[in-house]
């Protein structure tokens, strides 16, 4: 079983085509990203982690260290991105900072096993339920 589960969710796109074209974005163009929370600036985008069988993105590595008081990388499902604005370089997640606050922390030293990623579904998961 993958954690979290395939097909995952695409965020909306807070884009008009007209304003846009349509090409696929390098992840040199999405690296640096702001992150924004329900309550404001969490972090940007670090790096991203893909799916080597399917080739899907599933994982955000977000670094807080510029926007939060305390510092640190975390690992943000893919599932929790509300929209995009490649205009203006902003990804919108459903989450505040005091969750993201109390994410599972990334240590990129350590390999991403089965049980990292069961915590993190866990811990998704159970932030779901009670903001649903």
């Amino acid at each position: 079983m993958h954690f979290p589960p395939r097909p995952l969710h695409i965020p909306d796109k807070e884009v008009h085509k007209a304003d846009l074209d349509s090409s696929l974005r390098s992840f040199r163009e999405v690296r640096g990203y702001r992150i924004k929370g329900t309550d404001g600036k969490i972090g940007q985008v670090e790096d991203i982690i893909v799916d080597d069988e399917d080739w899907q993105i599933i994982y955000l590595i977000i670094d807080t260290s510029r926007w939060l008081p305390w510092s640190k990388s975390i690992i943000l499902s893919i599932n929790w991105v509300k929209s995009i604005s490649f205009m203006n370089s902003e990804m919108y997640v459903r989450l505040t900072a005091d969750q993201i606050k109390h994410a599972p922390e990334f240590d990129p030293s350590h390999p991403i096993d089965m049980d990292y990623e069961k915590a993190l579904h866990e811990y998704y998961h159970e932030l779901k339920q009670a903001t649903s």
